[in-house]
């Protein structure tokens, strides 16, 4: 299931202890939720090692929730390379240093 949190992997995966994750408690739509928000997961469907129906293992849902936050930490990390500069140059000006 890597392929589908590929950016999440490496350091940013080994940030997390898979283990330290719990399964949610609602696993299916809440009563009196309308009938079009449960989601038929489409995309996720189309990774191999996704059942086409039904719900996911267990195993299966920690794994996406791991990556998840791995892919998250990561986004954070570019946005920081970013902004770092502008953040940098920002707080210069308005010290009055340039």
């Amino acid at each position: 299931m890597g392929k589908i949190y590929h950016a999440g992997h490496g350091k940013y995966w080994d940030l997390y202890d898979r283990a330290s994750f719990q399964l949610p408690k609602l696993r299916v739509p809440p009563a009196g939720a309308p009938e079009f928000a449960p989601t038929t997961w489409g995309e996720l469907r189309q990774y191999a090692d996704i059942p086409q129906v039904g719900p996911l293992t267990d195993a299966q849902a920690v794994e996406l929730i791991h990556g998840y936050h791995a892919t998250v930490s990561f986004v954070d990390a570019q946005i920081g390379r970013v902004a770092k500069p502008q953040w940098r140059g920002s707080s210069a000006s308005a010290s009055g240093a340039e």
